[in-house]
C-alpha cells in the first residue's frame, strides 16, 4: 500500500514499483517533503503530532516540590489634570501539587445484571497546577458627581493531570490485569476587561450607573493521551504475557482540544431617590436594562494509533511503554512502519453555541410606615440560546436528519434552541420590630421567581471522551430552562456589642431541575419535572470576651425530586423513552445539612490572629441514575478543619502559617446500592501547610 501511495503521489513510476533503488529514492523524497506537509495539515499549530510535547505515553513519578505562591501589589492616589486618580496594580504566581498513591475507582453494572463490578481499579492519581494572575485598576473622579473606573485582569493556569489505573478481573485460573494510563494537560487563559461609571444628578436626586465587562476565555488541551493494555497470568504458576495494541481495550487514543469562550455583560441602572418622607426613611425607584452574551466554539481533534505496514510487531514484555512506543516505531523504515496515526476527525467534534439574555427591570424600595418597609419589583428576561455542529448548521440539516451522526449507539447530534420570555416578580416585606441606636430587630418576608438556564455544553448532544469520568459524556438538546419559586421568612437581630443572630425558613418549588446522570451509554443531563427544597438556617456571631469571636452557620434541608424512571434506547439515532414508574428521592446536588463555623482569636497588642474553621455537608447526589436500574452516586460527607496563625513583625512584615484539611479526609463518591455503599471513586490528597511572608509599605 505504501508503494501504491508513492505511485499516486507521482514519486515512483509504476514500472519501477519493484525496483529497490527507485523505491528508496521515492521514500526519501516522501520523508523529506510530503510527510512534513501532511503533519502541517493535520496539526495547524505548526508543530509535530506531539504539539511540542515529548512522545511520552507512560506516567512519571517524582518527588513533588513544595507548593509555592507569591504576590505583589502596589497602590496610590494622585492627581491627574487636577482630578483624583486611584491606581492599584498586583501580580500573583502559584504552584501546587497533589498525589494519592492509594486511590480507588470502581464501576458497577445496572440492576438487571445484579450490580456486578465491571471495573475495580487501584488508582494512582496526581495533579500539578501552575498559574499566574495580574490586576490593573484605575479609578478616576471626574468631579464630585462623576466617577469612572477601568480594570484589566489576566489569568493564566496550566493543569497537568496524570493517572494510572490497575484493575484485576477474575476467575483466578486466568487473572487479567487491565492497565490504563491517562495523561491530560490543559492550559486556560482568561482576560477580563471591565468598565464602570457612576453619575449623580443632584437636582433630581438621580444616580446613574453603567457596567460593562468583556472576558476573552480560551482553554487548550494540547495533548490528552489515553491507552489501555492487559497483563495475563495463566494459573498460579503459569506463564504470563501482555496484550497491547490498537485493538486492546479502548485502544491508544490522542486528543487535541481547543475551546474559545467569550463573554460580554453590560448593565445600565437608574436609582431615583425621593426627598419627601421622614429622616432615615427610604423612598427609591430603580429601573434599568442589561445585555449578556456568551459565545462558545470548540474543536476536538482525535487520533488513534493503528498498526502500520508491518506483519510482525515485537511483543510487549514489560511495562516500559515509552520504549515500546518510541518515535522510531512511528517512522517508515525500509517501507515498514509499526504504528501510525489515523485521524478520527468527525463532524460532531466541531461545534459552536451562543447564549444571549436581554433584560429590563423596575423596582422600588419604600418605607410604607415607620415599622414596615417594602422592596421589590419585576424583571423581564428574554433568552436566546443556540448550539449546533458547524457543518450541520451550515448545510441546514433539519432536526433528526440521519446525517447528524454521533458516536454509534448515541442519539443524533441535534441543534438546541431556546427562545422564551420570562417575567420574574420579587416582593420583600421588612417589619422593623425594634430599632434603637446600634440595635435592630427585623422580620423579613420574601417571595421571588428566578430561573437557571442550561449551559451550551449541557445542550450539545455531541459525545466526547471525558478525562474525569473516563467515559463518553454527551449533552441533551431537549433540556428546558429551570424555573424556581422562592419563599423565605427570616428573623434577624443585631445587638449593641456587635453580636447578631438570625433564623430563616425557606421553601423552593423547582420545575425542570437539571441533573447529571448515567444514560444508557455514557453520562448526560436530564430535566427533572418537579423538585422542592425546604429547610431552616441558623446564623450568628458571638463575641466571647475581649479577644475571641465565634461565627457559625447551620442549615438543615429536606429536598425532594419526583424522578420518573424510564427505559431509554436509541433507534435510528432517535431517542426513545418508555415510562416505568415515578419515585421520590433527594434532589440532585442538594446536601441535607451544612455546617460552617469560624473561631478567631485576635490580640492587637501582640499583632497576633489565630483562626480555626470547620466545614461539613451531608451526602449529596452528584451523579443520578437517569435510566431505570442505574444506581445513583453520592458524594460522602467530609470533616474539613483549617487553621491559620498570623503574626505581625514590626510595622511592615507579617508571617502566617496555614494548615488546610488537617484531618486529611477522603474525597469519596459512592454508589447507593441495596447491599451497602460501594465507592465510585475515592482519593486522599493530604494536608497542606502554607507558610507566608508579606511586606507592606
Amino acid at each position: 500500500y505504501f508503494k501504491l501511495g508513492l505511485v499516486q503521489l507521482g514519486l515512483l513510476a509504476p514500472a519501477l514499483i519493484d525496483d529497490p533503488t527507485a523505491f528508496s529514492a521515492a521514500e526519501a523524497q516522501y520523508n523529506a517533503t510530503y510527510k512534513p506537509q501532511a503533519i502541517q495539515i493535520i496539526t495547524p499549530d505548526g508543530t509535530n503530532y506531539d504539539n511540542g510535547f515529548s512522545n511520552s505515553w507512560d506516567v512519571k513519578y517524582r518527588k513533588a516540590p513544595t507548593d509555592f505562591s507569591q504576590s505583589f501589589s502596589i497602590g496610590n492616589s494622585t492627581k491627574f489634570f487636577g482630578r483624583e486618580l486611584g491606581l492599584i496594580a498586583g501580580f500573583k504566581y502559584n504552584a501546587s501539587y497533589r498525589y494519592d498513591p492509594n486511590g480507588i475507582s470502581q464501576r458497577v453494572s445496572d440492576e438487571s445484571l445484579g450490580y456486578i463490578f465491571t471495573r475495580q481499579d487501584e488508582a494512582r492519581i496526581g495533579r500539578e497546577v501552575h498559574g499566574w494572575s495580574a490586576l490593573i485598576n484605575a479609578h478616576l473622579a471626574l468631579n464630585a458627581n462623576n466617577k469612572v473606573s477601568f480594570l484589566f485582569m489576566p489569568n493564566f493556569i496550566g493543569t497537568n493531570d496524570v493517572a494510572s489505573y490497575r484493575s484485576v478481573r477474575l476467575p483466578i485460573q486466568e487473572q487479567e490485569l487491565d492497565i490504563e494510563k491517562n495523561l491530560f494537560y490543559e492550559q486556560r487563559r482568561q482576560l477580563i476587561n471591565q468598565f464602570s461609571s457612576e453619575h449623580f444628578i443632584p437636582k433630581s436626586s438621580l444616580k446613574i450607573t453603567t457596567n460593562a465587562s468583556y472576558t476573552l476565555g480560551k482553554s487548550i488541551a494540547p495533548d490528552f493521551k489515553a491507552l489501555t493494555y492487559s497483563n495475563f497470568v495463566f494459573g498460579e504458576n503459569g506463564n504470563g504475557g501482555y496484550s497491547f495494541g490498537p485493538t486492546s481495550g479502548d485502544g491508544i487514543r490522542r486528543f487535541y482540544r481547543y475551546l474559545t469562550e467569550n463573554t460580554f455583560d453590560s448593565r445600565l441602572d437608574f436609582d431615583k431617590k425621593f426627598k419627601d418622607g421622614k429622616a432615615g426613611e427610604s423612598r427609591r425607584l430603580k429601573w434599568g436594562a442589561g445585555f449578556f452574551n456568551n459565545y462558545r466554539k470548540i474543536d476536538n481533534y482525535e487520533y488513534r494509533v493503528m498498526f502500520g505496514k508491518n506483519n510482525f510487531i515485537p511483543a510487549l514484555t514489560n511495562d516500559d511503554i515509552d520504549a515500546y512506543m518510541s518515535d522510531n516505531r512511528f517512522t517508515v523504515n525500509n517501507g515498514i512502519q509499526d504504528y501510525n496515526y489515523m485521524s478520527m476527525d468527525f463532524d460532531r467534534n466541531h461545534s459552536f453555541g451562543y447564549s444571549n439574555v436581554y433584560s429590563t427591570y423596575l423596582a422600588t424600595d419604600w418605607d410604607l410606615t415607620r415599622k414596615l418597609r417594602f422592596s421589590g419589583g419585576v424583571r423581564a428576561e428574554y433568552t436566546d440560546i443556540l448550539t449546533d455542529v458547524d457543518k450541520f448548521h451550515r448545510l441546514g440539516y433539519a432536526k433528526n436528519d440521519i446525517r447528524r451522526e454521533n458516536v454509534a449507539g448515541f442519539p443524533l447530534v441535534n441543534p438546541a434552541e431556546i427562545k422564551q420570555l420570562d417575567l420574574l416578580p420579587s416582593v420583600n416585606l421588612i417589619f422593623k420590630l425594634k430599632k434603637k441606636e446600634n440595635e435592630q430587630t427585623n422580620l423579613r418576608l420574601n417571595y421571588s421567581r428566578s430561573l437557571a438556564r442550561p449551559s451550551i455544553r449541557e445542550l450539545s448532544d455531541a459525545a466526547i471522551v471525558d478525562n474525569e469520568f473516563r467515559t463518553l459524556v454527551y449533552g441533551n438538546s431537549d433540556l428546558k430552562v429551570v424555573r424556581i419559586s422562592n419563599y423565605d421568612l427570616r428573623f434577624e437581630s443585631y445587638f449593641k456589642n456587635g453580636d447578631n443572630f438570625s433564623v430563616s425558613l425557606f421553601y423552593k418549588d423547582i420545575k425542570n431541575h437539571i441533573e447529571l446522570g448515567f444514560g444508557s451509554t455514557g453520562i448526560t443531563w436530564e430535566n427533572i419535572a418537579k423538585s422542592s427544597v425546604r429547610g431552616v438556617e441558623f446564623e450568628g456571631k458571638k463575641n466571647i470576651g475581649k479577644h475571641l469571636e465565634l461565627r457559625a452557620n447551620v442549615t438543615i434541608v429536606e429536598s425532594r425530586a419526583e424522578f420518573v424512571r424510564k427505559g431509554f434506547f436509541v433507534e435510528g439515532g432517535i431517542k426513545q423513552y418508555t415510562i416505568i414508574d415515578t419515585l421520590t428521592r433527594p434532589m440532585f446536588g442538594q446536601a441535607p445539612y451544612l455546617i460552617n463555623a469560624i473561631m478567631s482569636y485576635t490580640a492587637d497588642s501582640l499583632g497576633l490572629v489565630l483562626t480555626a474553621s470547620y466545614n461539613r455537608q451531608g451526602q449529596r447526589l452528584v451523579i443520578a441514575g437517569v435510566d431505570k436500574g442505574r444506581p445513583d452516586v453520592y458524594e460522602q460527607p467530609r470533616n474539613m478543619i483549617d487553621i491559620k496563625i498570623s503574626k505581625k513583625l514590626g510595622d511592615h512584615f507579617q508571617v502566617s502559617l496555614t494548615m488546610r484539611d488537617i484531618l486529611n479526609t477522603r474525597v469519596s463518591r459512592s454508589y447507593d446500592l441495596p447491599d451497602g455503599d460501594v465507592y465510585f471513586d475515592s482519593f486522599r490528597y493530604g494536608t497542606s501547610f502554607l507558610l507566608g511572608i508579606s511586606y507592606k509599605y
